[in-house]
């Protein structure tokens, strides 16, 4: 590739006889995705292309990962992956474009939700999880980023970091100590680099994010990253209705028990958090 050509033409150029891609929808330090047309179908869809910039083994075998784990995934709730191949040495992954914002931009444009769509919301991904965990595998990256709109249904998104359960002493692409995630959404658990996950990890996560869907903002807001172990620490955990006090009370007292500082303390399974969020 000549450093003079842009990304995105050699992405076209590489693809002409497959796709025609039109033009960049996101960019990432691990990845780009591209708007494109599929040549055979006529459907839009989305192309996900591993940076070249990225040369670590192991960032490509978690790229890879996604592929091999997204393209078994058939869940209404769940962005499926289409396609996978390589073009000019970078894996790419294909999947259908979703024209709608993603959970962060319509947090940004609007702020919090209204309690009945947010915990609507919720209950969608919880029904993604419960899927997703029955075979075998954890997200560890739940967020408003991962998480997209088709016909106003939530769709859970990125893979990418998703592990199997029972692999998870095993995970060769994860060293000892190492964390994989987004900090403000993450277990402590998983904060802490601890080596084996469970699915109360996404059920942690996901606590987050309904909380910042209610209220507008994530229950701990860390000026740096290494600090947020120490405010779920040292702090209270925060109390959605103490924010806003119209949020029913056993949403309240879920929220509140996904965010257990212990596993233990959270629900079991993330069909119990369903099933509660389902009683609003």
């Amino acid at each position: 590739m000549s450093p003079r050509k842009e990304l995105i033409d050699v992405v076209r150029d590489g693809l002409a006889d497959r796709y025609r891609v039109e033009r960049v929808i996101g960019k990432g330090g691990m990845a780009n995705v591209f708007l494109a047309e599929d040549l055979s179908s006529r459907d839009q869809v989305a192309l996900k292309v591993l940076n070249r910039s990225v040369s670590s083994r192991i960032m490509r075998e978690r790229f890879e990962r996604e592929v091999a784990v997204g393209g078994h995934l058939e869940h209404p709730h769940i962005v499926p992956i289409m396609a996978a191949g390589e073009v000019e040495g970078m894996p790419f992954l294909v999947m259908p474009y979703l024209p709608g914002d993603s959970l962060r931009q319509r947090l940004e444009k609007g702020g919090r939700l209204e309690v009945s769509e947010a915990v609507g919301i919720g209950r969608e991904i919880a029904d993604a999880l419960v899927y997703a965990h029955s075979g075998g595998l954890i997200h560890r990256d739940i967020k408003p980023d991962n998480l997209l709109f088709s016909d106003g249904h939530a769709m859970v998104t990125d893979f990418g970091v998703a592990v199997a359960i029972k692999a998870s002493l095993d995970d060769r692409l994860t060293a000892p100590g190492e964390v994989l995630g987004t900090p403000t959404y993450m277990s402590p658990e998983q904060a802490m680099g601890r080596f084996q996950l469970d699915t109360r990890t996404d059920i942690y996560s996901l606590g987050c994010v309904i909380f910042e869907m209610l209220i507008g903002a994530p229950p701990f807001r860390p000026a740096h990253p290494d600090a947020i172990i120490v405010r779920r620490l040292t702090d209270d955990t925060p109390k959605a209705c103490d924010f806003r006090p119209e949020v029913p009370a056993h949403i309240e007292a879920a929220v509140c028990k996904s965010l257990g500082w212990k596993p233990e303390e959270r629900f079991a399974t993330a069909q119990e958090f369903r099933d509660v969020l389902g009683r609003v």
